[in-house]
């Protein structure tokens, strides 16, 4: 099976690749494709136990992904053959996109090594900053010492930045009973434990990456902290106040309201039957989390209203089921 990435993707062959294929071959498939509006949530979801390696090999010749069974046959395919081969037609026919960082590693390289090196300067310089706290300055390499006393050091800060904050053993009850979607519990969870990744955060700990303002905003004074990423910034600030009405029937949600439900776990009171209002919290955590990485790293535009109606079909897939596992 052939697929036109070049002509389908508008990706151009000059543009170097932001991640190594290697990176992107442990990556679960679904984590690479933009999939269409007409394909349901639960068939989605159904690519997540998929790696990428399941489905493409590394071709040294072409210097690029290739689907396994465009070369070495079906019998290739050990893993989850008929939903790969149906995904692969899906490409195929355009129901299913590959993500542009993606699809550049499906497209062979340029032959000039300059322009290769330089797809690999951010994601080196990330990788940089996070082992250069780890290496003995005395043998300029990671020994075991050096590891055992940053990770120490990492501890201590970490200790002293929670100190003040612990929670009720009934609190983490609580949130791991809520009936959430899987993929935003371990977000939250660092929310909760103030190590939740935004600019300001990200800035602090490699300076040189990234500046801590709001990419949305387009703001350099407006710093893009925990609060400003979940829903002060006015473009997520809409979602929360459409749900809100929606859901609980509130016009114009205070703000507390919302960082309340978020990091104190006090949610509106209950009004629907067949849906807890945790889990459409969760729903419009997880809704703004994906859309928010997808315009930093594929740039996608980030339209409240789409991402507001993602969050409403999340919402009511996550509702039947719920109505499905107590017949």
């Amino acid at each position: 099976m052939n697929i036109d990435l070049d002509s389908n993707l508008n990706v151009p062959l000059d543009q170097p690749p932001q991640l190594t294929s290697d990176f992107c071959l442990s990556l679960p498939l679904s984590a690479t494709v933009s999939w269409s509006a007409q394909i349901k949530p639960s068939v989605q979801h159904s690519f997540d136990t998929v790696l990428v390696k399941n489905a493409f090999f590394f071709d040294p010749v072409l210097q690029c992904l290739i689907p396994l069974s465009s070369s070495q046959g079906h019998s290739s395919l050990i893993i989850g053959k008929y939903r790969i081969l149906k995904l692969l037609r899906w490409i195929q026919s355009g129901e299913v996109t590959l993500l542009p960082f993606f699809a550049r590693l499906c497209l062979p390289r340029s032959s000039d090594s300059d322009s290769i090196n330089t797809g690999y300067r951010t994601f080196n310089a990330f990788c940089s900053a996070l082992v250069a706290p780890l290496i003995d300055p005395n043998k300029s390499i990671i020994t075991p010492k050096s590891f055992r006393q940053a990770h120490l050091e990492k501890i201590k800060q970490s200790l002293a930045g929670t100190l003040g904050h612990t929670r009720s053993s009934s609190f983490w009850k609580r949130f791991w009973n809520m009936d959430i979607p899987l993929a935003i519990r371990t977000p939250w969870y660092r929310l909760l434990h103030r190590k939740f990744p935004n600019a300001e955060q990200v800035q602090a700990l490699v300076p040189n990456i990234c500046d801590s303002h709001c990419r949305l905003c387009g703001d350099p004074s407006t710093p893009e902290n925990s609060d400003h990423f979940l829903f002060r910034c006015p473009s997520k600030l809409i979602i929360w106040r459409l749900l809100w009405k929606q859901f609980f029937g509130v016009h114009d949600v205070p703000l507390l309201d919302i960082a309340n439900a978020l990091y104190n776990l006090i949610f509106p009171r209950q009004k629907l039957r067949l849906i807890q209002n945790d889990s459409i919290i969760g729903c419009a955590f997880l809704g703004i989390w994906k859309a928010h990485w997808r315009f930093i790293f594929d740039n996608t535009p980030f339209d409240s209203m789409i991402i507001y109606q993602q969050i409403t079909v999340l919402i009511t897939s996550l509702r039947s089921d719920t109505v499905l596992s107590a017949m």
